[in-house]
């Protein structure tokens, strides 16, 4: 008796799990299932064209679970509205399964297979697995699928928007080189973790917008563009491209409205686009290398932002807007090429306190540079021999100046204002200061040039001047309290 139940709940298990198998020739699948209505499990072996693929998206409508990997899609010949199409071998034709109430699907295995555009957009796939047998995987393909919720792909050709407002989604595997294209994974706010993400060799524009739950993603060495808008909106806390030694340029907006961000190092970026940062409320460090222009609207509206190296030593403009309300940062150091600051670049600066311009010559100013910025509170450290003119000069001359290099003293080796301690050992310069980070260092040469700047995050620094001509030096220091120290050090 028992045995008999036994083999009966083995049975029934089995009936419950049977899939539906056809060895099918092109255009007979219609003949084979003679109960359409009540297939739940669908799996083909032989050869199928577009009219087969059709009839399982019309007239199997219980269907769940389709396995093509044993396929071999062949040319067939029909029409769309009157009109003649001829469908492509190995190839799932263009919004065949749209729609699609299936929620599984393993792909054909034949090298080269074509997935056209929207093929299986608006579908009910709950994951999709892309093999490196793909050729191309059109525009759409899987746009706005409501249940996907894992995606791994090996596949080198990706299609523009192809998981595009998937809201579902959570993971998504990369296990190849390969470019995102653009609006690739644009607004799936549940995706959390793109894993190979390193393999990623271009961004493209808003790839990841959008993706408010986006919590990590790591910036790999071939990464060679970052295009416009690509992680707008993101929920990234940190990005750092400083790996990415390929990068050519980051586009416009590429990182702005991230609330969560909080780090941000651009790399060796040689070309920015506007707003790359635009109205990032959380953003404390920044870091960029390289670039000759500040775009507009860089940085505005980080509102927590309060490191100077914000402008690399090659900066030589700085765009309009570019560093508005800025309104944590005290301290700011304009590089010596700079020559224009773009209109309202630094207005409503309100924690403003020190700026050291380095440039041979006047910058050229746009309009309202600082408004809202209390100007007589803010003391600007000029070369020595431009202190008179910018006195004279229209939206300087409310400022505060002194000659970059008229730090009284030369200190051998003792104690500077805010604790600070600074000494040479040899070409070796030492900094310290007790009990407290040093935020900020810069070294100066006594024509203002600047040598060398660090953000130590410690309190201790040492810095090798074999290389720099000259005997007199300058260090000037901002610490974590916030405390400024200044000092002349000869090299003996």
């Amino acid at each position: 008796m028992l045995r008999y139940i036994i083999s009966l709940f083995i049975l029934i298990i089995s009936l419950a799990v049977r899939a539906d198998k056809f060895e099918v020739s092109a255009g007979d699948l219609h003949s084979l299932v003679t109960k359409p209505a009540e297939v739940k499990t669908l799996e083909l072996t032989g050869e199928v064209n577009a009219m087969d693929l059709k009839f399982i998206e019309t007239e199997l409508a219980s269907l769940e679970s389709l396995d093509l990997s044993a396929v071999k899609i062949v040319e067939s010949a029909g029409s769309r509205i009157g009109i003649a199409v001829n469908f492509r071998a190995n190839t799932i034709p263009a919004n065949i399964f749209a729609g699609a109430r299936f929620n599984s699907v393993i792909l054909p295995a034949t090298p080269g297979l074509v997935i056209e555009a929207g093929a299986f957009a608006g579908s009910s796939l709950r994951e999709v697995v892309i093999p490196a047998t793909v050729a191309s995987v059109g525009d759409g393909a899987f746009l706005n699928c409501p249940e996907l919720k894992i995606v791994t792909i090996s596949s080198e050709n990706l299609g523009a928007s192809v998981f595009s407002e998937c809201p579902s989604l959570e993971k998504v595997d990369i296990r190849v080189k390969t470019a995102v294209p653009d609006g690739a994974f644009f607004n799936c706010a549940k995706l959390t973790s793109v894993a190979g993400s390193e393999n990623i060799t271009a961004i493209g524009a808003r790839a990841f917008a959008g993706c408010k739950t986006l919590g990590s993603f790591g910036f790999g060495p071939d990464l060679a563009i970052v295009g416009d808008s690509a992680f707008d909106g993101s929920g990234l806390d940190e990005v750092s491209l400083e790996k990415s030694r390929k990068l050519s340029s980051v586009g416009a907006w590429a990182f702005a409205n991230m609330p969560n961000l909080e780090t941000l190092h651009l790399g060796d970026t040689p070309v920015m686009g506007e707003g790359v940062a635009f109205n990032c409320p959380g953003l404390r460090k920044l870091t960029v290398n390289n670039v000759t222009e500040i775009p507009a609207y860089a940085y505005a509206k980080d509102a927590q932002l309060d490191s100077v190296g914000i402008l690399p030593v090659s900066t030589e403009s700085i765009g309009d807007y570019a560093l508005s309300d800025l309104s944590s940062l005290t301290d700011l150091t304009v590089p010596v090429n700079v020559s224009y600051i773009g209109t309202r670049a630094m207005q409503r600066m309100t924690s403003l306190r020190h700026m050291w311009v380095h440039s041979g010559e006047i910058p050229e100013l746009g309009d309202d540079v600082w408004a809202g910025v209390s100007q007589k509170d803010v003391q600007v450290s000029v070369p020595e021999h431009l202190v008179s003119l910018y006195t004279f000069t229209p939206q300087w001359q409310e400022f505060t100046f002194h000659n970059i290099s008229s730090v009284d003293d030369i200190v051998d080796d003792g104690d500077v204002a805010a604790g600070l301690k600074a000494r040479f050992e040899g070409y070796e310069l030492q900094v310290s200061v007790d009990g407290v980070d040093i935020e900020t260092l810069g070294l100066y040469d006594t024509s203002g040039m600047l040598l060398v700047y660090l953000e130590p995050a410690d309190g201790f620094v040492a810095i090798d001047t074999a290389d720099f001509a000259g005997q007199v030096f300058i260090v000037s220091a901002v610490l974590a309290d916030g405390r400024q120290a200044s000092a002349k050090l000869a090299r003996r």
